[in-house]
């Protein structure tokens, strides 16, 4: 760390509860949250396959199984975009052909129908047998979301969408675009910026201006309808910093995030199918310790999210709203966990429709977390002695230059998770950064995958005075003196304590997968969870 923040975080024993309980040595204080809750936490996954593209379940099944099994509020279909390498399989003309979904042949194996697909589509991508093919499988969405989640479910909710292929870059990203039962708008822009074998010889969907023009053509038209999100963003080293920068610029309505934790938690391969065995170096910034970019993934982890100061803390630090989601990417059992069965997703819900879902999503008012290791995370700041100046997870607090900030904690400890185990939260990290402003396209800077000034701000450990636990209700309190410099703060936890060998090191930094090879993939990963917030902004006027 090169420049310390000069802020220090003072832990103070909780003397109330969520719910405004007061402690019973002071029982005139009022130690409710700032601001009480007006929606529900609900729980989703917004990346999984079946075989309407690569995956082994009907999406029928797969539904059923994420909302009744394991409780899921909400669910996105993501089939792969394109076809040959963008997966279309045999599933989607079938579907069309016979009008029913299909089951997969061969359960033991991964499907990758790429030949038939070529065979079927060998000058064609949409608005032909490809959208027919898609029209097919979103005629038994919207059927399901009719027959059973509205009648029966009205508080679960299936958005629609695809796992688009960027141009250029060649790398996935959940593309989530409400559709009211019409795909003509996805269809259109699969059509113009699906990338597939088709522009092969083509000039177009070559270069970064075609991805540029892919997203802003997003952002010009569905704003406030559609997102992207990068997928397992480290797997292939494909995805760099300066890309998100420069998509970002280009639509910040519509690039809000990345899976912090990908899918395919469970695979024998490697945890979440991250095989890339060399990690990047970059010598412009020899400076900093450690990689650059790490294709492995720690604490099931990707490297962006994991390392403080890397790739996600850089964007923060240029007050970029930029979320973490964790997914299942389901395709099969054979190196998934189902949806909702171990990653999940919370967000924040106050508009109770798919409107109110997306933008919910959007506006960063969210944790993920592995294994159920917490739930119901409510993370607030506010001005010390007016709270009612404050902010939530995703927000922005304005304060008066050298104004005390409160900070409050307050989250549910699950007695029970679908491995039938009870997490055991080890310790809680309050990370902080400041906030210097974007970074420029043309700055030397602008490939600097490296924040300065962050670092642990305080840590709360299971048994410390300060953990303050009545029943399942974990409340953690700590003030920020003095803020004089613009900054955002982040939480962190584990079921390790810290300094757990090949766990969690003594600063509480999770060890990259690779040191724990001899563990079973599923045991491995029901043995090491973490949740990650997203930040809280704070503005010294």
């Amino acid at each position: 760390m090169k420049y310390p923040l000069h802020i220090y975080g003072t832990a103070l024993l909780v003397l109330g509860m969520l719910s405004g309980c007061n402690s019973s040595d002071d029982s005139s204080d009022d130690k409710s949250l700032p601001v009480e809750p007006k929606g529900r936490w609900v729980q989703g996954d917004m990346h999984v396959h079946s075989t309407a593209s690569d995956g082994h379940n009907l999406v029928s099944s797969i539904l059923d199984i994420g909302y009744s099994k394991f409780g899921l509020d909400f669910i996105a279909s993501t089939e792969h975009s394109g076809f040959k390498r963008y997966e279309i399989n045999e599933g989607l003309w079938r579907m069309r052909v016979t009008g029913l979904p299909i089951l997969n042949p061969n359960p033991t194996e991964e499907l990758h129908s790429h030949d038939y697909a070529k065979d079927q589509y060998p000058d064609d991508k949409v608005y032909t047998s490809r959208a027919a093919d898609n029209n097919k499988l979103y005629q038994h969405l919207v059927a399901y979301r009719e027959q059973k989640l509205i009648d029966d479910n009205a508080d679960k909710y299936l958005l629609t969408g695809m796992e688009y292929t960027m141009p250029y870059i060649k790398e996935h990203t959940t593309l989530v675009l409400l559709d009211d039962g019409d795909v003509d708008e996805i269809n259109e822009f699969h059509y113009l910026y699906g990338e597939g074998d088709r522009f092969e010889d083509d000039p177009r969907k070559q270069d970064m201006d075609d991805l540029l023009e892919a997203v802003t053509f997003l952002e010009d038209n569905y704003a406030d309808r559609a997102f992207l999100s990068f997928n397992h963003p480290s797997r292939k080293h494909e995805v760099t910093i300066e890309y998100i920068r420069e998509l970002h610029n280009a639509a910040p309505n519509i690039i809000i995030g990345m899976e912090g934790a990908p899918g395919h938690q469970r695979n024998p391969a490697a945890r979440g199918s991250y095989e890339m065995e060399e990690p990047i170096y970059l010598d412009e910034f020899s400076d900093y310790q450690g990689p650059a970019y790490n294709g492995r993934t720690y604490g099931g982890f990707d490297y962006m999210t994991a390392r403080i100061g890397g790739v996600w803390d850089a964007l923060l630090s240029e007050g970029r709203r930029i979320s973490v989601f964790a997914h299942s990417d389901f395709h099969s059992m054979i190196k998934d966990f189902w949806p909702g069965e171990y990653s999940k997703s919370n967000i924040y819900l106050e508009e109770e429709n798919q409107q109110g879902l997306l933008q919910a999503i959007k506006d960063g008012k969210s944790f993920v977390t592995h294994g159920d290791l917490i739930s119901d995370l409510y993370f607030t700041a506010h001005e010390a002695e007016n709270s009612n100046n404050h902010a939530w997870m995703g927000d922005e607090l304005k304060v008066p230059a050298g104004k005390n900030v409160d900070v409050t904690i307050s989250m549910n400890l699950p007695l029970q998770n679908n491995n039938g185990d009870k997490p055991d939260l080890a310790f809680v990290d309050v990370i902080a950064g400041r906030v210097t402003g974007p970074v420029e396209p043309g700055d030397p800077n602008f490939t600097k995958p490296f924040a300065d000034n962050v670092e642990i701000l305080t840590s709360f450990e299971k048994d410390d005075p300060s953990w303050s636990l009545e029943g399942q209700t974990l409340t953690l309190e700590f003030v920020i003196p003095e803020v004089t410099e613009d900054m955002y703060i982040r939480l962190r936890g584990s079921n390790n304590p810290k300094g757990t060998p090949n766990f969690v090191d003594e600063q509480g930094n999770p060890i990259i997968d690779t040191q724990k090879d001899n563990y079973d993939p599923a045991a491995l990963a029901w043995s090491d969870l973490w949740f990650y917030s997203n930040p809280i902004f704070i503005s010294a006027n």
